[in-house]
């Protein structure tokens, strides 16, 4: 504390946007950017019919069907929360998708 009494003013100032600019990026990392709070599964699963889909079809995606219903989950929207748990045919399933080895799958 003795830099800032005799310190020089512009110091101070850069030392002060120093430490305010570290708090901030140190906030972010450990409370904002939590990876339980990113990755929540949706609470409301909106599907498009065939025929209203506007996803562009040169996009991966992985498709589940079961018991004459089928979905398919773009791989760009799944990539990002890793998985979903959803109902297909009225089973319950759990489609997963890591960005790292580039691979889907279905439980």
């Amino acid at each position: 504390m003795a830099f800032y009494r005799k310190g020089r003013p512009w110091l101070k100032i850069l030392l002060t946007v120093i430490v305010l600019f570290y708090g901030l990026i140190f906030y972010m990392f450990n409370f904002r950017f939590l990876a339980d709070k990113m990755f929540y599964q949706p609470r409301e699963k909106l599907f498009a019919g065939a025929a209203a889909d506007t996803t562009n079809k040169n996009k991966l995606i992985i498709g589940v069907a079961l018991k004459g219903e089928a979905r398919a989950y773009p791989v760009e929207v799944i990539g990002y929360h890793h998985q979903v748990k959803d109902t297909v045919g009225g089973e319950p399933v759990m489609v997963t998708y890591c960005t790292v080895c580039r691979t889907g799958r279905v439980l």
